[in-house]
């Protein structure tokens, strides 16, 4: 994994797919580093619920998403696109993190 720059913040988001690999966090420090290049890091865990309390907050936040995406400064990473009949192994592939990214699963399959 590559650090961020110093003064950074390394944020984990959604992994849904099971507990991390382990992390050492005297990697914050920049001290362990190959190259000590960054240091003075901070580690964050964010939680969509913790932000999407309540309906309204959920539906800006949709709002704002889809409007990133519409307008282009947003780009979701779809790395497969598969039929519905093989949702057991889409799950299996983001369960074991074979794949970085979205895989949508469509009622029909088109290449």
């Amino acid at each position: 994994m590559r650090q961020p720059d110093r003064r950074g913040t390394l944020v984990m988001y959604g992994a849904i797919t099971g507990t991390p690999p382990p992390f050492h966090l005297d990697r914050l420090s920049g001290i362990t580093a190959p190259h000590r290049t960054a240091g003075s890091l901070s580690l964050r865990w964010a939680s969509a619920s913790h932000y999407l309390s309540d309906a309204t907050a959920h539906a800006r936040a949709t709002h704002a998403v889809l409007t990133a995406v519409r307008k282009g400064n947003l780009t979701p990473r779809i790395v497969d696109r598969l039929p519905l009949s093989e949702a057991a192994t889409a799950h299996r592939r983001l369960a074991d993190r074979s794949v970085t990214g979205k895989i949508l699963l469509a009622a029909t399959h088109s290449p």
